[in-house]
């Protein structure tokens, strides 16, 4: 049985498949799976520094969030943290969640926009890559750009 969907109640959670290929590249040679590995988590830190850079984040990419230290902080500002947990199965889950440095008094504002803030941020992700949506605990479906949704 597979490890489900990953979700975080403080954030919005969207599925890449950064390795996709790189199996079947690596065949059983387990050092260039790793080496490519994270070469492609490195590309997408790049594209992400990229997507954020005329924004208020600053990119991380050292610090584990406090609340599960399997969450890599990608980037944060004074409201928001991009994170990211990978499975077993290496699906890459990202996450556009709350800070956990957020002062009290700017949390319900941060609240409030999550949502439209989060599917802005997927929404230009998904101009490089393939970006899929949890439709239940253990199954997903590519996701919508958020304007189409509206439309």
């Amino acid at each position: 049985m597979g490890t489900g969907n990953y979700s975080h109640s403080d954030g919005e959670t969207v599925t890449l498949n950064l390795y996709d290929g790189i199996y079947e590249e690596a065949k059983d040679d387990e050092d260039l799976m790793q080496i490519l590995s994270r070469e492609a988590f490195s590309d997408f830190q790049e594209d992400l520094r990229t997507i954020l850079a005329k924004t208020t984040f600053d990119m991380d990419g050292n610090t584990w969030r406090s609340d599960d230290r399997n969450c890599l902080i990608l980037a944060e500002n004074d409201l928001y943290q991009i994170w990211s947990h990978e499975d077993s199965y290496g699906h890459v889950f990202v996450t556009y969640g709350i800070s956990e440095r957020i002062a009290d008094n700017l949390e319900p504002l941060a609240r409030h926009h999550l949502v439209e803030r989060a599917e802005a941020f997927f929404d230009m992700l998904q101009e490089i890559y393939i970006v899929h949506v949890a439709t239940s605990a253990w199954t997903s479906t590519l996701r919508e750009m958020s304007h189409q949704k509206a439309a």
